[in-house]
């Protein structure tokens, strides 16, 4: 066992009162998970959001079909498409997230 923690491997020391090097390594870890838990409740959060919101406008919102080119679109539906594309968009960043994140793992290890 080496006298200082620079010189001793992280997971070396398992006493009960470990160098301040072990227990910042610890704590980055458990923040790591915190905020893992966090970002992915808010993004179920956000997505049952959209879901109510879609439910809703296409229960309020009436069907009366708007011009658009050679298409007839419904009021109801273009909402619904917009509220999709939004989702999509918040589900494909929380995604990329996760890869960025896999990747940096990777590299420190």
């Amino acid at each position: 066992m080496a006298a200082d923690c620079k010189s001793a491997a992280l997971r070396s020391y398992g006493g009960s009162n470990p160098p301040l090097c072990t227990i910042d390594f610890v704590r980055h870890r458990f923040k790591k998970a915190r905020d893992l838990r966090e970002r992915r409740k808010r993004f179920y959060i956000a997505l049952a959001v959209y879901a109510i919101l879609g439910c809703l406008a296409w229960m309020t919102m009436s069907s009366a079909p708007l011009p658009a080119g050679n298409y007839r679109l419904s009021m109801r539906l273009l909402t619904v498409m917009i509220l999709a594309f939004f989702a999509l968009r918040t589900l494909l960043q929380w995604k990329a997230e996760r890869i960025r994140e896999q990747d940096e793992e990777h590299e420190q290890v």
